[in-house]
């Protein structure tokens, strides 16, 4: 039986965001493991941005490597 992923960290995440949006801050919400990606981990959630070019509320996918792969993936 497979292990269930551990969720990315929600306040470093808005940390990035706000980093490359440039918002003055990001709430992060509804983070969720989608279904599929046997070599990469796709996580929803939406993101409030306050500020900067993006404000307002946006539904994201962040696309993470899983813990384990397969030798002739790229990373």
């Amino acid at each position: 039986m497979a292990a269930t992923p551990s969720p990315p960290s929600e306040a470093a995440l808005a940390r990035f965001l706000v980093e490359a949006s440039g918002a003055r801050a990001v709430e992060i919400s509804g983070l969720e493991l989608l279904a599929g990606g046997a070599i990469q981990q796709n996580w929803g959630f939406q993101a409030q941005f306050a500020g900067g070019a993006l404000a307002g509320r946006h539904p994201l996918v962040l696309r993470t490597d899983a813990e384990t792969g397969v030798p002739s993936s790229l990373g």
